[in-house]
């Protein structure tokens, strides 16, 4: 009778075990939606910070781009007595295609063409400014990015893609003996040459870099250098190779380069040339000796530690460079 009754027991507590095992599990709809919610927090906290570490890994790169143009452009300076190159001239000293920089510096760079283009640059880098028929004076295929055409005039000497551009004040836009009074520059009478900027990053805005001029017409200006200086103004456009210029120059502030980026015309500033903005704000910057290091525009433009040049070297038709047009940048 015992056995019988024990026997019942166990019997019914296997039914139950069985109930409980073959019953169905699940989360309710609130667990669910607590679980989703926590994911999309997680996702929130991680993508910045994936985004974040994508551009530094493109800023460095771009450094290392920055870091073989600085070699290439000392080299040239070691082999031609001290003298930077001119930012471009013309071959046959009266017109188009150009002997750009790059091509001037082409040998020396261990990297070859990829060192001329900054990953984060969104159209890949410029193409030549003259590349008729679709290949530069190396006889290499260009593929220019969208909306910019064939100036026409031949076939520069110039890398296919770039993203890098020089300062004016140091490698000037000498392009025939007509521009009699440029110069090209001396390493040894830069006055700070390690807070002078030599190479900047190109904008990729297409605006900003169109250009007109006597010679070459209304085109885009891949072959253009850029500068921080005004004439008349800070906001006046010093074209160098126009004759009869005199008096100091205006040192370029953030408010006009702000305002020269969101209305672009073809007679801006040519600091609208520069892409001050790129690497969340820190573009990346050779000096004139050689070394290279990121900036924001604001310390770039210092009045009191003014680095695109302490003054303006190739041409000597320009005083000082000033904050109002008597009191000199330090």
């Amino acid at each position: 009778m015992e056995r019988t009754s024990q026997n019942k027991k166990n019997n019914e507590g296997e039914k139950k075990m069985c109930k409980r095992k073959s019953g169905k599990s699940g989360f309710t709809l609130i667990e669910l939606l607590v679980v989703i919610a926590i994911i999309a927090i997680l996702a929130g906290l991680l993508l910045p910070a994936l985004s974040s570490a994508r551009e530094r890994a493109r800023a460095a790169l771009c450094m290392s781009n920055e870091k073989q143009i600085a070699l290439g452009l000392m080299l040239y300076a070691q082999s031609e007595g001290g003298f930077f190159p001119r930012a471009y001239y013309y071959l046959n000293d009266s017109s188009k295609p150009y002997m750009h920089w790059s091509g001037m510096i082409r040998k020396d760079m261990k990297g070859g063409n990829n060192s001329y283009v900054c990953p984060s640059m969104s159209n890949g880098g410029w193409a030549p400014t003259c590349f008729t028929g679709g290949f530069n004076a190396y006889n290499e295929p260009i593929t220019p990015p969208d909306g910019q055409v064939d100036a026409t005039g031949g076939q520069d000497y110039q890398v296919p893609r770039i993203s890098y551009t020089v300062n004016e004040l140091i490698m000037p836009r000498k392009k025939s003996s007509a521009v009699s009074w440029l110069q090209q520059v001396r390493d040894s009478t830069l006055l700070s040459p390690g807070k002078e900027i030599l190479v900047c990053e190109f904008t990729d805005d297409f605006q900003r870099l169109m250009g007109t001029s006597p010679g070459g017409g209304a085109a885009l200006k891949s072959h253009r250098p850029a500068s921080a200086i005004g004439l008349t103004n800070v906001s006046g456009e010093y074209n160098s190779e126009t004759a009869g210029l005199s008096g100091n120059a205006y040192a370029v502030t953030v408010a006009s380069a702000r305002a020269a980026a969101a209305s672009p015309t073809a007679t801006s500033i040519h600091f609208n040339y520069v892409q001050w903005d790129r690497h969340r704000d820190k573009p990346n910057y050779v000096f004139a000796d050689g070394h290279c290091e990121p900036k924001e525009v604001g310390e770039t433009l210092d009045p009191n530690n003014f680095l695109w040049g302490k003054k303006v070297y190739s041409d000597p038709r320009i005083g000082d460079i000033t904050t109002d047009g008597t009191n000199p940048i330090k």
